[in-house]
């Protein structure tokens, strides 16, 4: 009996030794589990530490927070247990004389002795991990008890991500205890998620001011980044704000110099640096009130329109020396501008963009939303009968032979053709397209409605612009930025005539994903910023276009995930998007929101709590690809250009 005594006791010191070596090699010991509990059961999770006080008054904005996260290093199992701390109690000496004030026998004065009481917390276990040649593994629950004196340890922050089941290597900002960034002397941990867990959708939401577009921008250059170095990443923006043709220019920050000098220590951590993109392409949607109000003959002339009107005031706020030059391809359709900012070399592709009558004809259906459905049925009937009598004479019983108009392809020259054998016979026409004289009006009226917002059959001198090719904007490690901002309409139509295109470039994207599904295509990441203006969860007397757009959404998602498109839908309320956008997302970025409308999140208590006062650029990260499913993260100031307007 006494030899198994004896035993056990020289492999508990062996164990204990050991343990105290793998906390060293993991982070900084900073106390043990507590030996006055008798023992310590893992049954309700819930184990309680005691903390060295000089270690304690060292760290304690690092460490003496609610959901703090340490590390215990069982002697028994010698596993690593990631803690979370969920009660932190601190205790003067001199209470133990009288548990209320009023029965301490000794005058309250401003003795330091009082505060040398070890602090204590609770803390609930999370997984286990074993560590192996200095990285640990996957982990496991850890469902077991946890002994007595095991160590406690202050992990560093490579181990603390894993710990919390934090993987990837997409940056999306520091990992923080409440609003602190954890760090462990001069490194910080990180919040991270895997690029092929992006292709499962993400939903950023968050009030005006937040710090939503900070987090983009700061995540089209982590995304791009690492592009360079691993994947091929390509990104599309669909930006009805104007915000993301700023990425083109350096930031500019109007903070102190101390907070300068933090911002940039931490954007360096977290992002590499700061900096514009190199090079971004913009596709400019043009109509033909746009082509005849500023006159644009060539591809440079429009370049250079686009500089004056939406480039030139932000070249003039961002207060650097630039100089620009404009040039053009006809080849490649597109016309550059060059701009030298402080001597670096930049470069703005500008393609424009509008649609060809003849060439979407056959995809009207899809591509306007507003058809009810019996016109989106009805419309390839009405279309097919115009291109079989165009120019010929038709009989209209009871009349005269009655000579059809001849088309040209535009859509202009087919409405011109429609609404004549309209008011012709509408009666005779319905009777001979099949489609009921109601949906033969609406079907009048989607199409009148597309001719007024301009963006069919535009010219640019004598040459007709069509939507370019998939592969002259999708490229690897580009940022390109569909401008809705600077569309130009009649008063109107604007909202209609984005929806339209908005719509149409992401089906595009997606049949050509479809069609290169067995050859290597990037990776396609698409932002649609402000997705409630294209994906609404209502819109008065607009029941077809909801529907419509829900499905189309949700085929896009889920068709897109497995072939390499994911999306990005970016708004200030998660109540002003249509329900699928929440559905579809497996990853929810939240930023600061009124407590009124965080209950479609369905987050925890203390997340909900969270986000209703969260700071600036401090978020939740709601994600499948996180071992714990939930983790606070802050963002830098925008590391690419984002000017106030």
């Amino acid at each position: 009996m006494a030899s198994d005594i004896l035993g056990t006791l020289s492999l508990l010191k062996e164990r204990m030794k050991e343990a105290e070596h793998i906390a060293k090699q993991i982070g900084e010991v900073i106390g043990l589990v507590s030996p006055f509990e008798g023992t310590v059961s893992g049954i309700e999770g819930k184990i309680k530490i005691l903390i060295d006080t000089p270690k304690y008054l060292e760290l304690k904005k690092s460490i003496a927070r609610h959901g703090a996260i340490l590390a215990i290093v069982d002697i028994a199992t010698l596993e690593i247990i990631s803690v979370k701390v969920v009660e932190w109690s601190r205790i003067d000496y001199y209470s133990q004389y009288g548990r209320e004030e009023g029965l301490t026998p000794y005058s309250i004065t401003y003795d330091e002795r009082g505060l040398i009481t070890r602090p204590q917390a609770i803390a609930e276990p999370l997984l286990a991990f074993k560590l192996k040649e200095e990285e640990l593994n996957e982990g496991s629950v850890a469902n077991y008890v946890i002994e007595p004196r095991s160590p406690v340890v202050l992990p560093r922050p490579e181990y603390l991500e894993t710990l919390i089941g934090i993987r990837g290597e997409i940056v999306l900002g520091a990992l923080t205890i409440g609003e602190e960034i954890a760090r462990v002397k001069d490194e910080i941990a990180k919040v991270k998620i895997p690029l092929n867990d992006m292709l499962y959708h993400t939903f950023i939401v968050g009030t005006t001011g937040s710090g939503k577009t900070s987090f983009i921008k700061n995540l089209i250059r982590a995304l791009l980044l690492t592009g360079n170095v691993n994947n091929k990443v390509a990104m599309v923006c669909i930006d009805d704000n104007g915000d993301y043709v700023q990425t083109i220019f350096d930031p500019k920050w109007e903070i102190s110099e101390d907070e300068k000098k933090a911002e940039l220590d931490l954007a360096k951590k977290l992002y590499g640096g700061t900096g514009g993109l190199k090079r971004i392409t913009v596709i400019l949607p043009i109509t033909r009130y746009f082509i005849e109000k500023h006159n644009i003959t060539s591809l440079s002339k429009l370049a250079e329109k686009y500089y004056d009107i939406f480039l030139s005031k932000l070249i003039k706020y961002s207060e650097r020396e630039i100089e620009v030059n404009f040039s053009e391809s006809t080849e490649r359709n597109i016309g550059e501008i060059y701009l030298k900012i402080n001597g670096e070399d930049r470069v703005i592709e500008v393609i424009p963009y509008s649609l060809s009558f003849s060439d979407v004809k056959n995809r009207l259906a899809e591509l306007y939303p507003f058809f009810t459905a019996l016109a989106r049925e009805g419309i390839s009937a009405v279309l097919r009968y115009v291109e079989e009598n165009s120019g010929k004479s038709v009989y209209i019983k009871g009349k005269r032979t009655f000579p059809v108009p001849e088309i040209d392809g535009t859509l202009k020259s087919y409405l011109h053709c429609i609404n004549t054998l309209y008011n012709e016979s509408r009666y005779w026409f319905s009777d001979q397209v099949r489609v009921h004289t109601k949906t033969l009006e609406s079907i009048i009226r989607a199409l009148t409605r597309l001719h007024e917002m301009g963006i069919f059959d535009v010219k640019i001198g004598d040459t007709y612009v069509k939507e370019p090719e998939i592969e002259t904007f999708v490229k690897e490690n580009t940022l390109t930025v569909f401008d809705l901002h600077a569309l130009e309409t009649k008063v109107g139509v604007a909202s209609s005539a984005k929806r339209v295109l908005t719509l149409g470039i992401l089906n595009r994207i997606l049949e050509w994903k479809m069609a290169k599904e067995f050859e290597e295509t990037p990776i396609t990441l698409v932002l649609v910023d402000e997705a409630h203006r294209f994906f609404p969860r209502s819109a008065e007397g607009e029941r077809e276009y909801v529907e419509y757009v829900s499905n189309a959404l949700e085929r896009i998602a889920r068709q897109g995930r497995v072939r390499g498109l994911g999306l990005l839908l970016s708004t200030h309320s998660p109540k002003d998007v249509h329900s699928v956008v929440l559905n579809l997302c497996n990853t929810k970025i939240i930023f600061r929101l009124d407590p009124s409308v965080i209950s479609d999140l369905d987050l925890p208590k203390e997340y909900r709590n969270f986000v209703t006062k969260a700071s600036d650029r401090v978020g939740v990260m709601k994600s499948h690809a996180l071992r714990l499913h939930y983790v606070t993260f802050k963002t830098t100031l925008p590391v690419l250009g984002h000017f106030k307007r």
